[in-house]
């Protein structure tokens, strides 16, 4: 039985979803990791890993946790609907939305940021004027 509080850390990767539990010492008491079903875009796939991870915590650890860390892969975006739902796929970090560079130089036109059409911003104007 633990008598120290634990943190779990979550990261959604490229391939998969990670976990780890450590305790206030900063040891690692507890680590799994579950590939996506599908792949990155299929945010089911996150939601899936991620319960089932959670579920496999050994129940013991489950009860102490009480901090949470959670990362994702940097400029991975989705359109969801005002409760939260997706609306369609997710746009991955590495997707270039090379129609979009006209709209990013207007946008950062008096900023020092320069951005390309790798970034995110491009993907979110992407979703934007694909569902408004």
């Amino acid at each position: 039985m633990n008598k120290s509080p634990l943190a779990i850390g979550i990261d959604f990767g490229t391939s998969g979803v990670r976990l780890a539990v450590i305790n206030r010492e900063k040891k690692l008491i507890y680590t799994s990791q579950q590939k996506y079903k599908h792949c990155l875009e299929e945010s089911k796939d996150w939601e899936e890993c991620l319960i089932g991870l959670i579920s496999n915590i050994p129940s013991n650890f489950k009860k102490d946790l009480t901090t949470l860390a959670l990362d994702g892969t940097s400029g991975t975006i989705l359109a969801c609907q005002q409760n939260g739902l997706p609306i369609s796929k997710a746009l991955p970090y590495y997707l270039s939305c090379s129609e979009q560079s006209s709209k990013i130089k207007e946008i950062l036109k008096n900023d020092k940021i320069e951005l390309g059409t790798d970034s995110s911003l491009a993907r979110a104007l992407r979703l934007y004027d694909t569902y408004g």
